[in-house]
C-alpha cells in the first residue's frame, strides 16, 4: 500500500530519491516502476538534484539506470557510405 502511494506520487523531481529508497528497502516492484519512470523521463530527471545525489552517492544505482536505458534502445543502423573517388 505504501509502495502504491509512492508510485502514484512519482515525479521528475522525486524519482531518483524514490529509486534509492526502493533499493534500500528491497522494494523490487517499486524499484521497477521507478526505473521505468526514470527511463521514460531520463532527459528531465538528469536535470534534478536527486540525480546529482545519485551520481555522487549511489553510482551503482546510476549504473543500473544507464544499463537499463541502454538495453531499451534500438540498435543503431549503420549506413554504408560511399568512399569518395580518388583522382
Amino acid at each position: 500500500m505504501c509502495e502504491e502511494a509512492l508510485v502514484e506520487s512519482l515525479s521528475v523531481e522525486n524519482a531518483c530519491d524514490i529509486f534509492g529508497l526502493a533499493d534500500m528497502h528491497n522494494a523490487e516492484q517499486l524499484k521497477a516502476h521507478t526505473l521505468e519512470f526514470i527511463m521514460l523521463h531520463a532527459h528531465d530527471v538528469c536535470e534534478t538534484e536527486g540525480y546529482e545525489q545519485l551520481v555522487r552517492h549511489r553510482p551503482r544505482l546510476l549504473n543500473e539506470c544507464f544499463r537499463s536505458l541502454a538495453s531499451q534502445q534500438l540498435p543503431l543502423r549503420c549506413w554504408a557510405r560511399k568512399r569518395p573517388r580518388q583522382s
